[in-house]
């Protein structure tokens, strides 16, 4: 049957035909062809597999009762717990759990945000595509230099400014710029920034997608903390205090993206699978 949809999956299958195994698992030693150009001595064991941020939350330490993010271009979140300690659908809202896939004999228990790096990265984009058109005009080393100039520095710049402005009201921001992953994953979602009027600027728009990526990082913890797999996280309560506002307003913009897109006929990436 594989080789009707393609001879290369019967090739696939002859490789990798057994289950992957986890870190702790030795599948085998390195030969002498791969140790000379990793510059590696040959024979030394060669364990089972890992995603990148699993095995950046086993060197951050991670044990039960306590969460590692790892942040980049996206944000991963994850926690360990013992199987008999976790209830049916406490997790059911997370992105997904596995045995052994984080730490031996226990559950893996992961969820994340699909954009958090990316998101600055596309606003960067965003106000530099003016100031490169600009720049066309000029002869191209020097309009180049001036553009690299500010690339590497339009966004400390924003944040400088951003930290000046008072607690005033300001934008609201979703996170789901690359989809959502938690609650619920649904890569159809889509994120959005409200509040905006004729007197916004460039920094509170900044200012606005920061506590957005800030706040959906609260929402997981949150969840975790119900679901009861990390333990209590109390913050100053000051630094409490100031987020509180920005954080409901960020729910309730959450409810209203995902209220709008149902009623858009969106629905969830499984219902448009089922639609298919």
């Amino acid at each position: 049957m594989l080789s009707q949809a393609d001879p290369y999956l019967c090739l696939v299958k002859a490789r990798y035909g057994r289950a992957p195994a986890p870190a702790m698992t030795r599948a085998g030693s390195l030969c002498p062809e791969w140790a000379e150009r990793l510059g590696l001595p040959a024979g030394i064991a060669v364990s089972g597999s890992s995603f990148d941020a699993h095995a950046g939350a086993v060197g951050a330490g991670i044990r039960p009762g306590t969460m590692v993010c790892t942040i980049g271009t996206s944000a991963v979140d994850m926690v360990v717990a013992k199987a008999e300690n976790l209830s049916g659908d406490a997790l059911r809202r997370f992105g997904g759990k596995a045995e052994d896939s984080i730490l031996p004999g226990y559950i893996g228990i992961e969820t994340g945000q699909a954009a958090f790096g990316d998101i600055f990265a596309w606003y960067k984009r965003l106000l530099l595509w003016p100031v490169r058109q600009a720049l066309s005009a000029l002869p191209p080393e020097q309009g180049e230099a001036v553009a690299a100039e500010v690339d590497a520095n339009l966004l400390r710049l924003l944040e400088a400014e951003a930290q000046t402005r008072t607690a005033a009201d300001f934008p609201v921001a979703l996170d789901w710029f690359n989809g959502r992953r938690y609650p619920d994953t649904d890569d159809l979602q889509s994120a959005a920034i409200s509040g905006l009027t004729l007197g916004t600027d460039a920094v509170e728009v900044y200012r606005a997608i920061v506590f957005g990526a800030v706040c959906g990082l609260r929402r997981i913890v949150s969840g975790f903390l119900d679901a009861r797999v990390i333990e209590t996280f109390d913050p100053n309560e000051a630094r409490r205090e100031a987020y509180e506002a920005p954080y409901q307003a960020y729910l309730r913009l959450a409810a209203f993206q995902e209220h709008a897109s149902s009623h858009q006929g969106c629905g969830t990436s499984a219902e448009k699978k089922d639609s298919l």
